[in-house]
């Protein structure tokens, strides 16, 4: 599969790091967390819902309250996986999203990509906030397998139901956003050691989806040097994946924890855009230093 054909499909492909370890960059490991369930917001908090993800499969609830809503991810397979959620316009099936996506077709008018966690390690977790409206969602992951195939031609998607009703929850309060655009990162704030909450906007003014792709460089090494491995993957990985928040549409935002270390760090999108050119090849990446 050529560079551009194989990013015309995977929006995610810096999750295939297994041999980074299995460091869980939102707290926690998979042994510690239920794999099928979700809890109520409360008027201010999000509702939180458990999804496992084995190989290839999703395990989470089948209907969720409209709202704010914070998705743990956690890996009880062998194999890196994400969870993007995708919201189906009205009419349309998860059949017909997933046919297009086969064929690198556009999924303009079959669905809206609406986020949610970038890919633990196997036996990790981690988690996005999103908002959801009423209407039909697939969850899908776009991670390939070692032979090439994306888990989601594996059978690894979901449809799940979010009713109609009242929003609930609100988004949680972040403390560094990341303004995503056509095509660069700007951050409002440098970013110190400890846990920090972020918040990702793409812009109304964004032609294109957007993802963030967090990654703590190994010693010595660049954002360019992650970019270029993520487009050929030949020997190690030069950074470790810590999450983020996979593809959200133009106009929308989410949050995401990551408890960072001092050292050097690296934001990437590899959405590939329109013409099947990744992001990072435009300039979507940005490297920075936590003290």
């Amino acid at each position: 599969m050529s560079r551009t054909s194989r990013f015309a499909v995977l929006l995610a492909v810096p999750v295939l790091v297994c041999a980074c370890g299995q460091a869980d960059s939102a707290g926690g490991s998979a042994e510690d967390t239920s794999a099928a369930s979700a809890s109520s917001a409360s008027a201010s908090e999000p509702q939180v819902v458990e999804v496992g993800a084995v190989d290839y499969s999703f395990e989470s609830p089948d209907e969720l309250d409209p709202g704010w809503v914070t998705f743990h991810l956690a890996n009880h397979g062998a194999e890196a996986h994400h969870l993007t959620l995708l919201r189906l316009e009205e009419g349309r099936t998860v059949t017909e999203l997933v046919a297009a996506l086969r064929d690198g077709r556009p999924i303009d008018g079959i669905a809206t990509w609406a986020g949610g966690p970038n890919a633990p390690m196997p036996g990790a977790s981690s988690n996005a906030t999103v908002q959801l409206t009423p209407g039909e969602y697939a969850l899908i992951c776009l991670v390939p397998s070692p032979d090439g195939v994306p888990h989601v031609f594996k059978g690894m998607v979901k449809e799940i139901t979010v009713r109609d009703g009242p929003s609930a929850g609100a988004e949680p309060a972040a403390d560094v956003e990341v303004t995503l655009r056509d095509y660069a990162f700007q951050m409002n704030r440098e970013v110190t050691a400890g846990k920090h909450t972020i918040r990702a906007v793409n812009e109304t003014t964004s032609t294109e989806p957007h993802e963030v792709v967090v990654a703590r460089l190994a010693p010595g090494k660049t954002v360019q040097d992650v970019n270029n491995w993520i487009h050929d993957m030949q020997g190690p990985p030069p950074a470790e994946f810590l999450g983020g928040i996979s593809a959200i549409a133009p106009g929308q935002s989410g949050t995401f924890t990551v408890d960072f270390t001092p050292g050097e760090y690296a934001i990437l999108c590899p959405v590939p855009g329109a013409d099947g050119e990744p992001h990072t090849y435009k300039g979507m990446m940005l490297q920075f230093t936590v003290m």
